[in-house]
């Protein structure tokens, strides 16, 4: 026969839930207030507004926190005999919790940047770039000049280029310098640079804020204070998206 809980023990369940949801909740709460230097006056709607333009992980979970906001306005009011307007489910609970999680202690870029990064310097040649494109399956290298970087190559500029040559005399690609190559970069605004301790976050918005004004982002470079004489410490593209997607996945 199968045992039935009574209704005290799916009371302190649910009791449990409200207190987890409520706890997260308040973590949330209490790090808007912090960042934002809002006073209680100012309602969680209000907050949460004003925290988006300054926070990325609130921005992108902006519709989720203002569902828990009435959510939390149903559980801490009472009904007539004692009890909770409304009780969270686990999902719901795990959720929250998830969620103040990653707006609390956001992952940072430096622990999913890919750090096997090529680099090539400006009058390097041709042959060094389509050897390392053929051999390491790279399409994005970052191009340095007398410390700093300068561009980004790629595997389109490449091939934009060699298109421009054929059916032209004969041309060598040890003799080819990638400051001609680079001529052939359809956007020079193709990459942009971050520091190490940027969130995730940074990088989603990043990639959607160039989608936006119709333009591609190529490549995100990664160094240490997000300098161009820094030294490249990882590199992120489009195709390493998936890996922010699956430590979003609750």
């Amino acid at each position: 026969m199968r045992n039935i809980p009574d209704s005290s023990s799916r009371e302190q369940e649910t009791t449990i839930n409200s207190q987890r949801f409520l706890k997260a909740f308040s973590d949330i709460e209490h790090l808007l207030r912090k960042s934002t230097h809002e006073t209680n006056v100012t309602t969680f709607a209000g907050l949460i507004i004003k925290a988006s333009t300054k926070i990325d992980q609130v921005k992108w979970y902006l519709d989720d926190l203002r569902e828990f906001a009435d959510l939390r306005n149903a559980i801490v009011h009472e009904r007539s005999d004692g009890h909770t307007i409304a009780e969270p489910h686990m999902a719901v609970v795990n959720k929250i919790e998830f969620i103040a999680d990653k707006i609390i202690s956001p992952p940072l870029i430096e622990k999913i940047a890919n750090n096997k990064v090529n680099i090539l310097q400006l009058d390097s040649t041709l042959d060094e770039a389509v050897k390392l494109i053929y051999s390491r399956s790279f399409s994005q290298f970052p191009i340095f000049e007398n410390g700093t970087c300068v561009a980004l190559l790629t595997s389109d500029t490449v091939s934009r280029w060699l298109g421009a040559k054929v059916g032209t005399d004969v041309f060598s690609l040890k003799e080819t310098k990638l400051r001609e190559v680079l001529e052939y970069t359809e956007d020079v605004d193709n990459f942009i640079l971050l520091k190490r301790a940027e969130n995730i976050f940074t990088i989603l918005f990043k990639f959607q804020e160039y989608q936006e004004k119709g333009k591609r982002l190529n490549a995100i470079i990664i160094s240490q204070n997000g300098f161009k004489k820094d030294p490249v410490l990882g590199i992120f593209t489009i195709w390493d998206l998936p890996k922010i997607y699956e430590l979003l996945r609750n």
